[in-house]
Parts: C-alpha cells; structure tokens; sequence
C-alpha cells in the first residue's frame, strides 16, 4: 500500500507539474487575441505567434470600426499605443508594442482588403482639443423661429468638446429651454463626397430631436426647400430604435416635396450607441448608410422657381452644401418635451468629409430618371376619376387627433388634427354635410390646425 500511495503521489505531481508547464506555456504569447467591431459583429485577427503578424480580413473600409477587444498573454501587461484611441484613424498597418512579463515585443495589425489610394479628405474634425469647437471650421446655430432653432442657445455654454468628443446639450438654464448647434455656414461648403460621422444620441420619452444635416451655402436656388435640404441623419428620441435620411425639394413652401428611407437597428439596438452615419453624394444620387450598411437611395428629384419653372436636373443637389449638428427638443415633429427629461447630450466623435478619384463627379450630362408606374396600385384604386372620398364627412369624429399626436390618415376617411401642444386650439363638427372648424388659436404655425384625407395617388402618374 505505501508503495502504491507513492507512486500515486508521484504520478499527481507529475501531472500537477506538466499542468503548470502548460499553464505558463500557454501564457507565453504576449498578444494572444485580438478583435474589432463593426456594428453588432467581430472581425477575429488571425496571429502568426513567429512573426507577430496579426491579420484581419474581409474588412474594405476600417474607418467604420466601433470597438476593439484583445487579450494580453499577462494579466498585468500593456499595449500602446491603445488601440481604443485608433477608432476612426486606424492604417492598412498598425503596429503595437507589447509589454509582458518584463519583456517588449512589436506586433503588426494588418487589414490586407483596406484600400484607401484615391480617397482624399477635405474636410474633418476629431474633436480632439478640448474647450469650443474649431472657431476655423464651427460656428454657433442662431435662434430662429422653427422647430429646430426656437431655442437655440446661441452659446458655448450648450455646445463644447470634452474627452475627445463634440457635446451639443439640451437644458432648461434658470428656466429657459436651451438647446444647441454647430454649422460650417460661410467656413466649409462642399459638393458631391462622402460624409460620414460617429456619434450617441438620447432617448427620452419624448421632445428629443438630434440631426445631422445639409443646406445650400449661397442658396442658388431661392427659397425653403426649392433650395435642397439633405438631412444624413434624423431621430426622434422616442423612437431610439431607427433613424432617418431624407431629402426636402420641389418649389417653394407650400409646394414642397420630400422623401426619405429609415434604418431599423437589430433587436436591442438604438440611437443610445455609437454609430456612424454616412451619406454618399454623386451627381443624380444620394446614399444613406448606417455603420457601413446601405439602407436608402435617392436619385429622382427635382427644383422650380417661384414661376413653377423646374430647374435642371441634378439641381437643387448639384452646388456646395454646409453641414450641421443640432439637438433640438420639442416641435411638431417630435411632440412637446416635458422638464423633467432635459438635460440631454448629443456626442460626436468626429465627422470626416471625401472625395474619392475614382468616383466620376462630373455632372455636366446627368439626366433625371424615367418614373417607374406603379399600375397595380393605380388600376386597384380605379385610376385618377374622383379621389376625394365621404364628400359628407361621415367618417370624420371618428378620427379626431390633438396635443401634437402623429397624424396617419387613412386612404378614403377624413382625419383633423389640432396641435394643442404648439398652441392651437379649435373644435371640429360636422352639420348639414359640412365639416365646421371653429379656431380659438391658431398656433404657433399656421399648420397647427389641419383637414386631412390621404388620396390614391399611384407613383409615376
């Protein structure tokens, strides 16, 4: 027996120390792992421990990496520089050096499918310097009498950069609503590229407004929206779950047009993340994307002048357009924001605009396109005869809107909508087969109080 228990106690520290030899061997490797993000998915690196080449394919662009996870062979090692801090700027080569176990090794990150030959910046800001915005490239959004800019602080109070990012806040400061935005107006103005921009937004349960969008510079084409507006990005802080990318053209306002697509984040996704939002801009077209993911295209617009004489096509999208960032809170198109919910931050990581040489920006003989016919809808609705449904507004108390509720209108009944919570204030009845609006306020815009039927109109006719 004591033979056996010895030879047992043998065998356990044998196997006890070829354990720890594994342990330790196994620990070896200062670079054992490394990965990055792009939206919701990792790119693995494949290691070669001999050369210390570290390879990461099927990555095309990496200035859309969100994150970055490695693991160090010791617990107490380091890297540098912090791969962290190389989101947004990282190179075709990336070279590290690694500490561990007393030791400095260099290791080479390499994404062999990243080509950036013929892409040039012209115009970018990382918001690395803390204190105001470059006053060289950024200047403060005035107040003005839209939804967006009512409450516009007009001070670097609300709108300055901290810890490497752009803060645009929205507060109520000795009781006044302060909101705020930056613009390149009169600084930087650019046509045709690529915009693209990194960035959180809040959620609240109601009022918040973030954007990040385009006007004209020297509004060649006059008048709102005539002139062409492109909004990159728009989301309403109670819906976190998606985004918008829209365009505003047509004639002057009233006659106004616009048109737009929305990205839809995967399940447990919203505005609260870090995403980066692009637009891609060539003669007779406009892409949208959401961390690299293509999700809208416009190429079919148009511009007249105060005459209803249409401008050539691509106008109005085909002179230089600023950008802007702004949180607003509050408006017809987000509902009211209560006081408890401000105190919201908009955050910008950075925002790079280019020009790619192998992207053709001439558009000296670009074409609108024909309209494609929608005929099933057409001929499923009985063709243009008499649109205008319930002529005697039968259908109309049924559908009765108010305090800045969204209005969705269906095809054949009446709907009217009262704004209460922009100020309007009025009764609608029906008697004698007419509808009876009777107006105690109007608002603080003259659409506050609307009579609406959405008619059958099929696209292209």
């Amino acid at each position: 027996m004591k033979r056996i228990a010895i030879f047992l106690f043998s065998a356990l520290l044998s196997l006890a120390s070829c354990s720890g030899e594994t342990g330790q061997e196994a620990q070896r490797h200062p670079l054992e792992a490394f990965a990055v993000r792009i939206g919701d998915s990792y790119y693995h690196a494949r290691i070669d421990q001999e050369s210390h080449v570290a390879t990461i394919g099927h990555i095309t662009d990496t200035r859309f990496i969100t994150g970055v996870e490695y693991t160090l062979g010791d617990p107490e090692g380091t890297i540098s520089p912090n791969p962290e801090l190389l989101i947004g700027c990282w190179e075709q080569e990336q070279t590290f050096t690694v500490t561990c176990f007393g030791e400095t090794s260099q290791y080479v990150l390499e994404f062999p499918k990243f080509d950036e030959s013929g892409k040039h910046y012209i115009f970018r800001d990382e918001f690395n310097v803390d204190g105001r915005p470059d006053e060289t490239k950024w200047t403060l959004c005035r107040k003005g009498g839209s939804d967006w800019n009512d409450e516009m602080s007009e001070s670097y109070d609300q709108v300055y950069v901290k810890d490497g990012v752009l803060v645009l806040n929205a507060e109520i400061v000795d009781g006044e609503y302060k909101a705020s935005g930056i613009k390149t107006e009169g600084l930087f103005g650019f046509t045709f590229g690529r915009v693209e921009c990194r960035a959180r937004l809040p959620k609240t349960p109601n009022g918040a407004f973030p954007a990040i969008w385009m006007m004209p510079q020297k509004y060649e084409y006059k008048g709102w929206p005539n002139c062409g507006e492109i909004d990159i990005m728009e989301a309403v802080g109670q819906n976190p779950g998606q985004v918008n990318g829209t365009i505003h053209y047509g004639g002057q306002w009233p006659n106004n047009v616009y048109h737009g697509g929305t990205y839809a984040f995967s399940e447990g996704g919203s505005i609260a993340e870090e995403h980066v939002y692009a637009l891609e801009w060539e003669p007779g077209e406009l892409r949208w994307y959401v961390d690299d993911v293509l999700f809208h295209v416009e190429n079919n617009w148009y511009g007249m002048d105060s005459n209803g004489e249409k401008y050539s096509y691509p106008a109005p999208f085909d002179e230089d357009f600023y950008i802007l960032f702004n949180l607003a809170m509050s408006g017809n198109y987000v509902s009211n924001v209560m006081p408890t919910e401000m105190g919201k931050q908009m955050k910008v990581d950075y925002v790079r605009i280019l020009t790619d040489s192998n992207a053709d920006y001439d558009d000296s003989d670009i074409t609108a396109p024909s309209a494609e016919r929608d005929i099933a809808f057409f001929e499923a609705n009985g063709g243009y005869v008499d649109l205008i449904q319930d002529k005697d507004y039968e259908t109309l108390a049924a559908h009765a809107f108010g305090d800045g509720a969204n209005v969705i209108p269906g095809i054949g009944y009446w709907s009217s909508a009262v704004n209460t919570g922009a100020g309007a204030n009025a009764t609608v009845e029906v008697a004698d087969g007419a509808a009876k609006i009777d107006v105690t306020r109007v608002g603080s815009n003259d659409y506050n109080i609307q009579l609406i039927q959405n008619v059958p109109l099929a696209k292209g006719y």
